[in-house]
């Protein structure tokens, strides 16, 4: 900083080199390529090499092994997601390839191993995701007339016609057949609302309903799991979608009733998931099709008795649902505290694995325990510790749509237990693109094991489609290709 700010020297640098990751130990590990997001700014130069991490090996250490080396480090794995960060920060500065022969290695042979692995590597992440002019409009899809319709109801004895709602909504006959694409609506109950930068984005509540509804428009997408205040909203805009003559968004989805949401994050209790949204009975005499609860477990500060709660509070539940044969959606994940005081996910195929184990020993019996669990690097082997369904979240909104297609195409594959996701901010908050498009991208790979290149095409051309779903059949409005989100 101070050789740029104040020698004025702009072209000074670093030069970050692949195989150096691997010899770069931080603690017990070594470093990955989330470093370059770290040092994106200063990067003037980038090395590509691979090393020797086994002190056995005669060439062990940074003396730059062909790319093909049987004992190197650098997989193609790991090249991929290298330039993966790359494409992602917009590197657009000098590559360089640093190997050199061995025994009887020839230089042109070095040369075109590793331009080959190069090449497979850039082209497995080169999917043509292009957004264009397009900008979703959620008030266009859901304006504000529509939207405080749901106060008026409100305003006037409403209980008779949602019980009505709930009683006569058609019910899919065979939910669990096949793979399900499921829309994750709790997040805010839970004092949750940011996607991105924007530390508010889910707190508006015209902007998150207007998506919602966007994605269940949608016959590909399955159902949605959400709290009590989602689902009424959603139940009342479709009552007066019907009033209008209008089509059933929620006819033959599937509902989940999400019920602990009492670790407020935050909270210096935040591991004490006090059971506040749904019951067991709500949830039952609601007609709903299941049950979502989470627990995480703080394993290593005075907080892991609030953990062990609700351990006990989860089993408790699951005992309930399986008295009334309904299924069960468990989150459980295994969290570290930092320095600020809030919480993240360990994302490690070991700690889920451990966590798994746990997860489905509760309550009694098992048989309707669906676990919902987020992709990791080493994805099979996590799968592999459980005989039960999975369904993979999706996580915090990254804004590009790829990197979820491209994580689900590698999860739905790790496993004949893998059955679907339930996805919150990665589906309704997809950078600036269409949710039911993207959501469309992502059933097709659930369900019929499309390549994220495919489905990527399947969005552009379904992105903008039917927004006066809601506001020809209630207002009258009708939208033309000029409205349809294009600047």
């Amino acid at each position: 900083m101070e050789m740029r700010n104040v020698y004025h020297h702009e072209e000074f640098g670093l030069l970050y080199d692949l195989s150096h990751m691997f010899l770069l130990k931080n603690g017990y590990d070594h470093e990955d390529v989330s470093v370059l997001r770290t040092i994106a700014d200063f990067l003037n130069w980038i090395h590509i090499a691979n090393s020797v991490s086994d002190k056995n090996d005669p060439n062990y250490g940074d003396l730059h092994v062909s790319m093909d080396y049987p004992n190197g480090n650098v997989s193609p794995e790991d090249l991929k997601e290298f330039l993966k960060i790359l494409n992602d920060i917009e590197y657009e500065s000098g590559i360089g390839f640093e190997y050199m022969p061995r025994d009887r290695q020839l230089s042109e042979s070095v040369v075109n191993i590793a331009i080959a692995g190069f090449e497979e590597a850039r082209q497995q992440i080169d999917v043509n995701y292009a957004l264009g002019s397009y900008r979703f409009k959620t008030r266009r899809f859901l304006p504000e007339k529509i939207f405080y319709m749901i106060t008026e109801e409100k305003k006037n004895n409403i209980d008779q016609i949602l019980a009505e709602e709930y009683r006569n909504r058609v019910k899919r006959p065979h939910p669990w057949e096949g793979n399900i694409v499921i829309i994750a609506a709790d997040h805010p109950a839970r004092r949750v609302t940011n996607v991105g930068s924007d530390p508010i984005a889910m707190g508006d509540r015209q902007q998150y309903l207007g998506r919602i509804i966007r994605l269940l428009m949608a016959e590909d997408i399955d159902g949605i799991m959400a709290t009590p205040d989602i689902m009424d909203d959603l139940m009342i805009l479709n009552y007066l979608l019907k009033q209008h003559e209008g089509s059933s968004f929620m006819d033959n989805k599937i509902l989940i009733g999400c019920t602990n949401r009492g670790g407020l994050s935050g909270s210096r209790y935040e591991m004490d998931d006090l059971v506040t949204a749904y019951t067991i009975e709500d949830i039952h005499r609601l007609g709903l099709d299941g049950a979502k609860m989470m627990f995480r477990l703080d394993l290593e500060t005075n907080m892991a008795r609030y953990s062990q709660r609700t351990l006990e509070s989860c089993s408790k539940m699951i005992r309930q649902c399986n008295q009334y044969n309904m299924p069960v959606f468990l989150e459980p994940l295994t969290v570290e505290r930092q320095n600020d005081g809030s919480y993240s996910v360990k994302l490690t195929a070991d700690d889920l694995i451990k966590t798994i184990g746990i997860a489905t020993a509760l309550g009694g019996r098992s048989s309707n325990i669906w676990l919902k669990i987020p992709y990791v690097k080493d994805y099979e082997y996590v799968v592999r510790s459980t005989a039960n369904p999975i369904l993979m979240l999706g996580g915090e909104s990254t804004g590009n749509p790829t990197d979820t297609l491209e994580n689900f195409e590698k999860g739905v594959g790790a496993g004949k237990n893998v059955k679907g996701c339930l996805v919150g901010r990665n589906l309704l908050y997809p950078g600036f693109d269409d949710p039911k498009a993207v959501g469309l991208a992502v059933a097709k790979i659930i369900k019929e094991n499309w390549n994220t290149e495919d489905a990527v095409k399947l969005l552009a051309e379904n992105r903008g489609k039917d927004m006066d779903f809601l506001t020809s059949t209630i207002m009258g409005i009708s939208y033309t290709s000029g409205d349809l989100g294009y600047l």
